[in-house]
């Protein structure tokens, strides 16, 4: 999208068509390579575009009587960008007009002139299907085509509301493309997308809290073999069951922990969550059953990284595996809103292979904590098996501040080992979860002699609930004063993370 925005703003004429109704049907986008688009190279001619306008105007890409002349050119712009994400010449469509899917309820339809009222222009508003729209390209949207009456805040709307010409919000979106260029993961081919939880919030000097969820359900033979994504009624009442009272188990350990803090149980009434972040393992939790994740965020005022049970794609025509982040934003006035954003599976196992299982990871999540010294902690999660890829932990290291998996493994004691080396080659806190069926969930960072183990469940077929403080900023950089604990001696090679 940024690609593709750059090569229309850089266009001969562009404002005179945008005004005038040119929309994707009549442009041609030529890439000199389409295999490095999520790369962004910079070189010149990478991606170009032709444009020719019809005789008439479609009515559909008339400017609207809301949207001044001087400014049509933007919406111009923003038809095309949500044209392109939703894959639909009509740039108010949902999803639904593509696919015809009758098998779920997706909301009520109404014509293209009423859509456009009232544009959702979130990850979840845009399409069904899992995608990297970020924050940032969110409130792009949202700027461009002008939503009558609403106030749209933070610091990435103010940059594009004060951009008042094409070579303005050309230099919004080259600056965009430079910060994206460089969380790019090359070894990995892999794009990274930095979410921040609280956007503009100024970063609280303290250690980041987490908790270890290791339940008991599904067990890796209730899965279906032939259809991984079926359940019966019985056993999503099971699962449903256990869930909930995993959820109240965590909620308990979690204020039964806070006592022995320094702010007590009152931490619970006030606006600072009882922990930061809750892991949950692979395979863990149905779709279905979100909203009881939803309701325990509510009590402990955290956000939640789970891996959600096999789902069928409708991309690949076949099930994924993936995770949820359950980003929690807490808004004025106490109230509190969650952003729903998927972190993929590369990289099946040899049995989900054989179930028919698909990888699907087409980007990298940073979720961005408003904790630190100096600047943010960002937090990245990988399923299980894609922890084992190198080439994307040898990305992570001088992009993420913690590392966590979300696991279900039999073979506890190679990701023992695994994570007793990622913490020390990444040099920051790596957080297992695995399923109670195995156990072995456990948390280690770069500290030295006993300190390196935070907290390690043994045993098979338990239940268990971890809480730990650590504080990633200690990490961030080797030249540091002297720190509360000895730290071991960063691995060769490593500089330190840049300032975000």
């Amino acid at each position: 999208m940024l690609a593709l925005a750059k090569a229309v703003l850089e266009a001969d004429g562009i404002e005179e068509a945008l005004g005038n109704g040119l929309h994707v049907g009549q442009m041609e986008i030529r890439c000199s390579d389409w295999s490095l688009i999520q790369a962004l190279p910079n070189e010149e001619g990478f991606l170009e575009i032709r444009f020719e306008l019809g005789i008439e105007t479609d009515p559909l890409y008339e400017r609207p009587p809301w949207v001044e002349v001087e400014c049509a050119w933007l919406y111009g712009l923003g038809r095309i960008l949500r044209s392109c994400i939703t894959g639909e010449f009509d740039f108010t469509a949902a999803r639904y007009l593509a696919t015809e899917d009758l098998s779920k309820y997706s909301g009520l339809r109404s014509t293209w002139f009423k859509r456009r009222f009232g544009l959702l222009n979130t990850g979840r508003g845009l399409l069904d299907e899992p995608a990297p729209i970020s924050p940032w390209l969110s409130s792009l949207l949202s700027v461009l085509l002008q939503w009558p009456g609403t106030d749209i805040k933070g610091e990435n709307a103010a940059s594009f509301l004060a951009a008042k010409t094409r070579i303005d919000l050309l230099d919004v979106v080259l600056e965009r493309i430079v910060e994206q260029r460089a969380l790019y993961g090359r070894q990995s081919g892999t794009p990274m997308y930095v979410v921040p939880t609280q956007e503009g919030c100024a970063p609280v000097p303290r250690a980041m809290r987490f908790a270890i969820v290791q339940p008991m359900l599904p067990r890796r033979d209730q899965f279906d073999d032939k259809e991984p994504c079926r359940w019966s009624g019985k056993l999503m009442a099971q699962h449903r069951r256990h869930l909930a009272a995993v959820c109240r188990l965590t909620y308990q350990k979690l204020r039964t922990w806070a006592t022995a803090q320094e702010l007590g149980e009152d931490r619970s009434a006030t606006s600072e969550p009882l922990v930061d972040v809750i892991l949950f393992p692979e395979l863990s939790v149905h779709p279905e059953h979100v909203s009881h994740l939803r309701a325990l965020s509510d009590k402990v005022k955290a956000s939640i990284f789970v891996g959600l049970t096999f789902i069928e794609s409708a991309k690949h025509a076949a099930p994924i595996n993936q995770g949820l982040w359950l980003i929690r934003t807490e808004t004025p006035g106490g109230g509190r809103t969650f952003q729903y954003v998927w972190q993929g599976k590369n990289h099946p196992t040899a049995h989900e292979r054989k179930m028919g299982v698909r990888g699907y990871r087409p980007f990298q999540l940073l979720v961005e904590f408003p904790i630190g010294a100096d600047t943010p902690t960002r937090v990245a999660a990988a399923i299980c098996y894609d922890a084992t890829d190198l080439a994307l932990v040898a990305d992570l290291r001088e992009r993420s501040d913690v590392f966590l998996v979300a696991a279900l493994n039999q073979d506890v004691k190679t990701f023992d080992n695994m994570v007793a080396a990622l913490h020390f080659h990444m040099y920051q806190p790596v957080i297992l979860a695995n399923m109670g069926e195995y156990g072995g969930s456990t948390a280690q960072a770069p500290l030295r002699q006993h300190e390196r183990l935070i907290a390690h469940v043994h045993g098979v077929n338990q239940v268990a609930v971890s809480v730990f403080e650590v504080d990633p900023n200690t990490f961030k950089s080797t030249a540091k004063p002297k720190p509360a604990k000895e730290l071991k001696t960063p691995p060769a090679g490593y500089k330190g993370r840049p300032p975000c």
